[in-house]
């Protein structure tokens, strides 16, 4: 790829006369670079190391020592833009299909889904997988719960939908029994998701990718524990269940309560919104009465803390 190309794609400004005038792979990895390659720096720190490895041109905000002229020196207002833009380029050619999954349907799939070659969710920064899609000729799919990602990748990224038939066999707040697809599929998750489960389930098989029936949920997915007296999660079945809910979006909260209304009619059921930390969620639940505690929140809390103490925790020591 020439400078100058390199220059258009990311809406750059060469900042000096450069003596080479293309580039042969694209880095982000500074320890990764070879000789002739284009580093893309979203760190300043890793420019020397990229430049010992023999980059011959680098993409950064606000770059040092330019006046090195074996190296174009290119600037740009958001390093993370021109990645993405860079990396559109470079799948122009590839046929690889985007996908848009929303909340909580993007983290069920992660563990609803086996590792696959052919498979790649996109999270976190950009930073974390551009050489991934760029170096794995096997990438025939790609997800991302991120529009702005997926519309600056793609002219089309697709929606999944669940138009599947599926009935309930079984159920509870724990698993489920599903019918989906004339198959049954045995779920350690609450029917709750029995839609999102479902439409994962068809999207697996249209793009012949194995599911994971035996993955438990990520605690930030309806997730529920057992409480014992305390407000500590224990393994022991006990009359109270906590559910912790931290993929808060108002339509999605008001239909876990709708489920949990309709499901357990029979159950004293306490919603909870708003805590600040562990200890005034504890307190709140050591206090109150109910048969199931919705917890609905955004702050990052560590479930360690609501973990049931062992005896052996609890014994006297001398030392």
């Amino acid at each position: 790829m020439t400078i100058s190309s390199v220059v258009d794609i990311v809406n750059g400004k060469l900042l000096n006369k450069p003596s080479i005038n293309r580039v042969e792979n694209i880095k982000i990895n500074a320890k990764k670079v070879k000789r002739g390659d284009l580093f893309i720096s979203f760190f300043d720190d890793d420019i020397d190391t990229a430049l010992k490895n023999g980059a011959y041109g680098v993409v950064a905000k606000d770059p040092k020592n330019t006046n090195d002229n074996e190296v174009a020196w290119i600037c740009v207002d958001d390093v993370n833009k021109s990645a993405l833009f860079l990396l559109r380029y470079l799948l122009l050619e590839r046929n690889i299909e985007f996908y848009y999954f929303k909340e909580p349907l993007f983290s069920l799939s992660k563990q609803l889904i086996k590792k696959d070659q052919q498979l790649l969710f996109l999270e976190d920064s950009i930073y974390h997988w551009f050489e991934d899609i760029t170096q794995n000729e096997n990438i025939k799919t790609c997800i991302s719960n991120n529009v702005y990602l997926l519309e600056a990748l793609s002219s089309n990224p697709k929606e999944i939908s669940c138009d599947n038939k599926s009935s309930v066999l079984k159920e509870s707040l724990f698993e489920m029994s599903l019918f989906c697809n004339e198959k049954q599929y045995n779920l350690k998750i609450s029917s709750r998701l029995k839609d999102y489960a479902c439409a994962i389930i068809g999207f697996s098989e249209k793009n012949q990718l194995q599911l994971n029936a035996e993955a438990q949920m990520e605690d930030s997915i309806f997730k529920t524990h057992y409480l014992n007296s305390n407000a500590e999660i224990t393994q022991k079945p006990s009359k109270r269940v906590v559910i912790f809910d931290f993929l808060v979006s108002s339509e999605y909260h008001k239909e876990s309560i709708e489920y949990l209304q309709k499901h357990y009619k029979w159950a004293k059921i306490l919603f909870i919104d708003g805590c600040k930390n562990e200890e005034e969620l504890k307190e709140i639940l050591k206090k109150s009465k109910f048969d199931i505690a919705l917890v609905a929140t955004k702050a990052s809390f560590s479930l360690d803390y609501f973990s049931e103490s062992s005896p052996k925790d609890n014994q006297l020591s001398l030392f």
